[in-house]
């Protein structure tokens, strides 16, 4: 449960530096509460900043906002990994960087329109970003612990055609090249006051400064650790990769939109693809390294592609407005990292399965990594339009959440230096064949998830003069099924020595368990708050959240 209260006052005018000039700051409409207001009338713990913020203090991805919005903070990973976010410090998970992770950390909500969908998205063509600190579920269809993070763009229009560029080159003083982003977006008129397009692209080259010092040049040949003093050794075992956490990334949005005497209905589409080419850093205390160098054996890219399809409809129903958001989205990562130091010091002959890396020259290992997910989201939603002393909201909200993915460990020269060194036997005609066929494979790891959650949401206020209270409640089930399981293909063929197909499928099949969770349950909100005057406020809120369970 979280309790939150707050006394603040609107902004005032800023003081040009001219004689007698004066400007007002940017006032800011925002739609959190699901109706147009000021973001200095609404009695919660909200930020907003507008594209005018955006675009002048040059603010560029979600970690430069959560520098603006107190109690957000954004754990910043590097270029390959996925940022965690997280409001007070409520976190359900490790803060240290995460392959494979597609949700900031699970507590906060990232939206994109009315669509509940994360991605670290580049903050181009946006008509502003709206933070709410607090659980939000009585008024967002997705379920949120920490608070929900708004992405608005700008919205065709069918009364002007608009071109716009922009574009930035930059230095990094560890980069051996200049970094680099450049965009544009156009609107375009279908039909006057109807129909409209809009569409923008942008490409961002970030040229990194992490240096990979210890790349081996021939994995299970080359000797992995060398005498780092002997110039010759090292030339001859290991090679440099100079600025290897680059990162590439090409973004991309396509919106139609029609406007009616009473809808309003925006069909889109969003790409997003981050091309790393590794981590964001440093070795220096562990390894020695230099100030910007990284000890890894392997070079480790990583590949992470989101796409999302929605279709967001209002329609002014006279009495209340109806919303229907529908959206379905892909994330697939592919990636690749050095497994060395972790192995040597779990398998070494002194360690928990000593298995004996640590006895081979040559030993350094990597994994690849391949993450799968599709979710789809529809959300109902009636807000009143009255203009009473009461107001109300009433929502209905599905998701369905599906994953896969697989982890492949491999360890080049290992089975050799087992057979040639160690004396285990050579392998027979079936483990050959797979070892040609799957490489030097060490390890399996498979997982699968399937969730589904309903939920029905909604908030009754009342207003006296200077003074508001609103109740909310939210109703939700979910249901999860997920599977994993791993297997030691490399160990097991070197001891057990499967001769036939058979026996080989029991050596290298992973070993799967399935496991189900399910739970339903009733979350409240209260929320008050008193006007004194035009520019002070007093609110609190009490208000519970939750987090979806895993099997």
């Amino acid at each position: 449960m979280a309790v939150a209260s707050a006394l603040f006052s609107s902004a005032p005018m800023a003081q040009d530096t001219s004689e007698g000039a004066q400007t007002v700051r940017e006032e800011v409409i925002v739609t959190a509460t699901r109706r147009e207001e000021s973001v200095q009338d609404i009695p919660i713990n909200i930020t907003a900043v507008g594209s005018s913020k955006i675009e002048s203090q040059r603010l560029e991805n979600l970690s430069d906002i959560a520098r603006r919005v107190p109690g957000l903070t954004v754990v910043q990973q590097g270029n390959r990994s996925s940022n965690v976010t997280t409001v007070r410090g409520l976190n359900t998970s490790s803060v240290t960087a995460q392959d494979g992770a597609n949700d900031g950390g699970g507590t906060v909500s990232t939206y994109l329109g009315d669509i509940p969908f994360f991605v670290d998205l580049d903050l181009n063509d946006l008509n502003r970003v709206e933070v709410l600190i607090g659980p939000q579920g009585t008024l967002y269809g997705a379920g949120t612990l920490g608070g929900a993070i708004r992405y608005i763009p700008n919205k065709p229009m069918s009364d002007e055609m608009t071109i716009s560029v922009r574009g930035d080159v930059y230095d990094l003083s560890e980069a051996d090249k200049l970094g680099s982003d450049f965009g544009g977006t156009i609107n375009i008129p279908l039909i006057e006051d109807k129909l409209a397009l809009r569409a923008s692209l942008d490409y961002d080259d970030d040229p990194g400064f992490i240096d990979y010092t210890r790349i081996v040049r021939n994995p299970g040949i080359s000797m992995a650790a060398p005498d780092l003093g002997d110039p010759v050794a090292v030339r001859q075992n290991l090679r440099t990769k100079e600025d290897a956490d680059y990162l590439e990334t090409l973004a991309g949005r396509v919106a139609l939109r029609y406007t009616g005497d009473a809808i309003d209905t925006t069909l889109t589409y969003y790409y997003q693809d981050r091309e790393a080419g590794g981590r964001t850093i440093n070795h220096q205390d562990a390894s020695g390294t230099g100030q910007y160098e990284a000890a890894h054996r392997y070079e480790e890219p990583a590949d992470i592609e989101n796409e999302l399809v929605s279709l967001e409809f209002i329609a002014d129903l006279g009495f209340a407005e109806f919303t229907s958001a529908t959206g379905y989205g892909e994330y697939t990562e592919e990636g690749q990292r050095d497994q060395t130091d972790l192995l040597l010091a779990l398998f070494g002959f002194g360690d928990l399965y000593g298995y004996g890396y640590d006895t081979f020259p040559g030993f350094a290992a990597f994994t690849r990594e391949d993450t799968e997910q599709e979710t789809f989201t529809q959300e109902l939603r009636l807000v009143s339009t009255g203009d009473g002393p009461v107001n109300w909201i009433v929502g209905a909200f599905y998701s369905d959440f599906e994953e896969e993915g697989q982890s492949l460990e491999f360890t080049p020269g290992f089975m050799d230096y087992l057979i040639d060194e160690i004396g285990f036997s050579p392998l027979s005609d079936v483990s050959q064949a797979f070892f040609d066929a799957n490489g030097p494979l060490e390890y399996i790891e498979v997982g699968t998830e399937d969730r589904e959650e309903l939920a029905v949401f909604g908030e009754i206020g009342i207003e006296l003069g200077a003074w508001q209270a609103t109740i909310g409640a939210r109703w939700f089930e979910y249901d999860v099924e997920a599977a994993g399981g791993f297997q030691t293909p490399l160990i097991n063929i070197a001891f057990d020595e499967p001769q036939t197909a058979d026996a080989l499928a029991q050596s290298v099949s992973p070993v799967v368990q399935t496991n189900e969770a399910d739970d339903d349950d009733v979350i409240l909100k209260f929320n008050t708050s008193y006007q004194f005057s035009d520019g002070v406020m007093a609110y609190a809120t009490v208000s519970e959240g939750y987090r979806n369970g895993v099997a």
